[in-house]
C-alpha cells in the first residue's frame, strides 16, 4: 500500500471518528436539553393531577363508601383535570391490577414501576415520583407518575406528555448531522488528496532519482525548493548522490589505472623482451666468440634487471604515485644504452637509426627515459618511417622520423590514453605509448612537444634539466 493511501485512510478514519464523536455529543446534549424541558413542563402538569387526586383522597378519606363510588369519584376528578390540561398532556390513574382512567393507552404502571426508570430530581415531595421517556404506537411520551396508598391499595397517577415533535427534531437533526458529516468527509477527502499529491510529489521525484542512480546515472540530482523535512531530505539525497558519484568515479579511475597499467606493462616489456629473445637466439644458434658471448650475456642480464625496475616505475608513473628519483646521467652512457636496446630492433625492421648526442649531462631516470625513447621509436616504426633520428643537444632530447606524419587536429589527442589515429588501418598496439611518454616527460618537469607534417614526418622533443 502506498504512503499516500495510508495517510489518506488514516486521516479519514480520524476525521470520521471526530465527526461521529462531535455529532454524538451535540445530539446527546440537545436531546438531554429537550427532555429536561419536557420533564419540567410535564412536572408542572403533573402537579395539577396530584392536586386533583389528593383532593379526592382528602374529601373521601373519612367517608364509608363503596369501591365503585370511590373509583367513579377518582375517574371524574382525573377526567376533569385532563379536560383542563394542555392538548399534548394525558392523565393516567392505575392500580397494580387495572385502570381507573387512561385515555392514552400507555401502561404507566409497567413503564414506571417495573422498569429501571429515572427518579424525578426536580420539585418533588417524596421519593415515589418517577419519570421516563417511552415510545408508544409511533409517538414519544414523557411519562411522570406518583404512587399513593389509600384504603390498603396502591394508586399510580401519571402524566404522559406527547414530545414526539421534540424527539422528531432530534432524529431529523441526527440525520442532518450525518449528511453534513458525510459531505465534510467527501470534501476533506478531495482536499486531502490534492494536498497530499502536492506534498508527496517530491518523494516521487526522490524515488525516481534513486532509481536512476541504481541504473548508473550517478550525476542525477533532485531539485526541490523548500526548507521543510522533504527539502532537507532532498539535500541529503543530493549529497549522498554526489558522494556515490565521487566514489564510483574513484573506483572507475582505479579500474582504468589498473587496465592502463597492465596494458602499459605488456607494451613496455615488448622492446626489452624482443632484445633479450634476439640475443638468446644468437647465443643458442649463432657462432659467437667468447667475448661476443659475454657481451650477449651482459646485455641479457642488463635488460632483465631493467624489466624488473621498469615494472615498479611504470606502476608509479601510471598511477601518479609519488615522484621519481632523478640522478645525473651522462648523455654518452644514455645513448650507449639506447644503441644496445634499439639497434637490433632497427636492423630487424630495416630502419636506419641515427643516434647523436653532445656529451653533456642531464638529470633524469635512465629506465624511464629509455622507455620513452623506445616508445617514440616504436611510434615511428608504426608510422612507416625508414629513418629515425634520436638526438640530445643543449638539454633538448628529440626523436624525429620520416613517417606518414599527423594532421594538425590530431596533435592534441595523440597523448590521450588508448587514442589511435586510424583504428581501421592500424590494429597494432593499444594507443598507450604516447600517453606514457607524456607522463614520463611531466615527471621530469617537462612536457612532450610535437611537430608534424602529413607526408613528411613527426618530431617529438622535451627539455631535460642539467645534471
Amino acid at each position: 500500500m502506498k504512503l499516500r493511501t495510508k495517510l489518506m485512510l488514516g486521516t479519514q478514519l480520524l476525521l470520521a471518528a471526530a465527526l461521529v464523536l462531535c455529532c454524538f455529543l451535540m445530539v446527546r446534549s440537545l436531546r438531554r436539553t429537550l427532555i429536561a424541558d419536557a420533564v419540567n413542563y410535564t412536572a408542572t402538569e403533573h402537579k395539577t393531577l396530584e392536586a386533583a387526586v389528593r383532593k379526592v383522597f382528602a374529601e373521601k378519606s373519612d367517608e364509608t363508601i363503596s369501591d365503585l363510588v370511590w373509583r367513579a369519584a377518582l375517574n371524574y376528578q382525573v377526567k376533569q383535570a385532563n379536560v383542563a390540561a394542555d392538548v399534548s398532556t394525558q392523565y393516567v390513574l392505575q392500580t397494580e391490577t387495572d385502570n381507573v382512567f387512561n385515555n392514552c393507552g400507555i401502561n404507566a404502571w409497567q413503564v414506571l414501576m417495573t422498569t429501571d426508570t429515572m427518579k424525578q430530581t426536580g420539585e418533588r415531595e417524596n421519593d415515589n415520583q418517577r419519570y421516563t421517556v417511552v415510545r408508544h404506537e409511533g409517538r414519544d411520551y414523557c411519562v411522570m407518575g406518583t404512587v399513593e396508598n389509600f384504603k390498603e391499595e396502591k394508586y399510580l397517577f401519571a402524566t404522559a406528555r406527547d414530545i414526539t415533535h421534540n424527539m422528531d427534531y432530534v432524529r431529523d437533526l441526527t440525520i442532518y448531522y450525518v449528511v453534513v458529516g458525510l459531505l465534510i468527509l467527501v470534501a476533506a477527502t478531495v482536499l486531502e488528496a490534492v494536498f497530499l499529491y502536492g506534498m508527496l510529489r517530491p518523494i516521487g521525484r526522490l524515488e525516481n532519482g534513486a532509481r536512476l542512480i541504481a541504473q548508473g546515472e550517478y550525476g542525477n540530482r533532485i531539485e526541490i525548493k523548500g526548507k521543510d523535512e522533504i527539502g532537507r531530505l532532498a539535500d541529503s539525497f543530493n549529497q549522498m548522490a554526489a558522494a556515490v558519484e565521487c566514489h564510483v568515479s574513484d573506483l572507475e579511475q582505479v579500474a582504468e589505472e589498473r587496465k592502463l597499467l597492465l596494458t602499459a606493462l605488456a607494451h613496455e616489456m615488448r622492446t626489452p623482451v624482443t632484445a633479450i629473445t634476439g640475443y638468446a637466439y644468437a647465443l643458442r644458434y649463432g657462432k659467437l666468440t667468447g667475448e661476443q658471448q659475454q657481451e650477449a650475456l651482459d646485455f641479457v642480464d642488463e635488460q632483465s634487471r631493467r624489466l624488473e625496475r621498469l615494472s615498479d616505475k611504470l606502476t608509479r608513473v601510471i598511477t601518479a604515485q609519488g615522484e621519481i628519483e632523478c640522478v645525473t646521467i651522462n648523455s654518452k652512457d644514455f645513448f650507449a644504452l639506447l644503441r644496445r636496446t634499439l639497434q637490433p630492433l632497427a636492423a630487424d625492421h630495416q630502419i636506419r637509426l641515427v643516434l647523436e648526442e653532445d656529451g653533456e649531462e642531464f638529470s633524469g631516470d635512465m629506465d624511464l627515459l629509455v622507455s620513452l625513447a623506445s616508445n617514440l621509436y616504436d611510434n615511428a616504426r608504426k608510422a612507416g618511417a625508414s629513418r629515425v633520428d634520436i638526438t640530445f643537444r643543449e638539454g633538448c632530447f628529440a626523436v624525429r622520423d620520416n613517417g606518414c606524419g599527423m594532421a594538425p587536429e590530431e596533435l592534441d589527442k595523440v597523448t590521450q590514453p588508448f587514442y589511435k589515429i586510424d583504428r581501421s588501418r592500424n590494429r597494432e598496439g593499444f594507443g598507450l605509448g604516447l600517453a606514457l611518454c607524456q607522463n614520463i616527460a611531466q615527471l621530469h618537469g617537462s612536457s612532450l612537444a610535437i611537430r608534424s607534417t602529413p607526408g613528411e614526418g613527426t618530431e617529438f622533443s622535451m627539455k631535460l634539466s642539467g645534471g
